[in-house]
């Protein structure tokens, strides 16, 4: 109904419990899928101990725990993309070209947005091998993304009248409707403020609510340059490195592209939200940065600080509620500011297990924390080397 406001409306009991199941089925799950998909791809290439580090803090310290809390479509975009990225991997027994397309056809389907990393890892998989191959590969690809291709088309036929038309075609707020006419569905040129602000910002920076994505951006850097992931434990590299590793440059292409996409959009800062909540679908690609700085000893001790350090951040985010108030610093004014009053889900309809078990708003947070430590010390003993 048009005359009742969204903010007005209240999700009674059932629905709570509904919308709980369905975060944890959907969304909770998506994180699963793509720590498995991270660690198939981290297993051809660095350590077990290497790959529990770089999959933990990738998954934990970054705004990709905060959304698979919550029913979004950010978090099983990012499952698919790199599940995507996984079929495609060149250390790989064989491309998975169907299982590719399908994933980039999903991924759309869960976040318009992907599309741009999607043609990033779609032209990769094009262009990676003999040309006179090229041809298969697209309709493998294109075979693959046929059937989530056509789902998608059919709900925008039922939902929305045609199956070119979505609906953001529907818009009622005259800002959003005036913000969506700019450019390519609102996406145009970046801009400044949104390449710092989705960066450094206190409002929305990935680098201030997920500091150890600074180290996952540089490590990655590196190992697209090099066309490795540097295995310390694996002692000095051979000269040259056969055959040069071409996954980091790609999942870094396709990070770079999202951000300026991002950075394009006239509401690059997401609404309501924590961290830049736009560039989720690609933080998965981090956990390859963050394995290259673990492999150097040096950095180690940063590594982990700024782990700790992102992992507490992302917790006192989600614990307070994704949906932070647009302006303001957004660790100090909100997620701080209310865990200092002991206000634990600022949306009526949030809730924790520990919520749910009874336990106060503070308290609720320690059957997370106790998990946390017992898994996170039987995976460091049985990564041992």
């Amino acid at each position: 109904r048009g005359d009742v406001p969204a903010a007005g409306v209240q999700l009674n009991t059932s629905a709570q419990q509904l919308l709980y199941a369905s975060s944890i089925g959907v969304s909770g799950l998506s994180l699963a899928v793509l720590a498995l998909a991270l660690h198939a791809l981290s297993r051809r290439r660095v350590d077990e101990r290497t790959r529990l580090v770089a999959i933990a803090l990738a998954c934990l310290g970054t705004p990709l725990y905060a959304y698979a809390t919550s029913f979004y479509g950010h978090v099983p975009a990012a499952a698919l993309l790199t599940a995507a990225l996984e079929a495609l991997d060149p250390r790989a027994p064989r491309a998975r070209l169907p299982l590719a397309g399908f994933c980039l056809g999903a991924a759309v389907g869960c976040e318009y947005l992907t599309a741009v990393p999607g043609a990033v890892l779609a032209s990769f998989a094009v262009l990676h091998g003999p040309r006179d191959a090229r041809a298969r590969r697209v309709s493998e690809l294109a075979l693959g993304a046929l059937a989530p291709v056509l789902v998608l088309a059919g709900y925008h036929q039922l939902c929305f009248g045609a199956p070119w038309l979505t609906g953001y075609s529907h818009l009622a707020n005259p800002e959003f409707v005036s913000g969506h006419q700019r450019g390519l569905l609102g996406i145009g040129l970046p801009t400044l403020e949104a390449l710092v602000g989705l960066l450094v910002s206190p409002r929305r920076g990935l680098f201030v609510v997920a500091p150890v994505a600074i180290v996952g951006v540089v490590g990655l850097v590196v190992a697209a340059r090099h066309g490795a992931i540097r295995d310390a434990s694996a002692g000095p590299p051979e000269e040259p490195i056969p055959p040069p590793d071409r996954l980091p440059a790609v999942a870094l292409a396709a990070l770079v592209a999202l951000f300026l996409a991002n950075a394009g959009y006239y509401m690059w800062w997401g609404g309501a939200a924590i961290g830049p909540r736009h560039l989720v679908p690609m933080l998965p690609a981090l956990a390859l940065g963050i394995a290259q700085a673990w492999s150097w000893p040096r950095a180690r001790p940063w590594v982990a600080a700024l782990g700790v350090l992102s992992i507490g951040l992302v917790l006192a985010l989600t614990a307070v509620g994704l949906e932070a108030p647009e302006s303001g610093n957004v660790l100090f004014d909100y997620a701080l500011a209310r865990l200092s009053r002991a206000e634990v889900s600022a949306l009526p309809s949030a809730t924790n297990l520990g919520l749910l078990l009874g336990l106060p708003p503070l308290l609720s947070l320690v059957p997370w924390f106790v998990w946390l430590v017992l898994v996170g010390r039987v995976l460091w003993i049985r990564s041992a080397p």
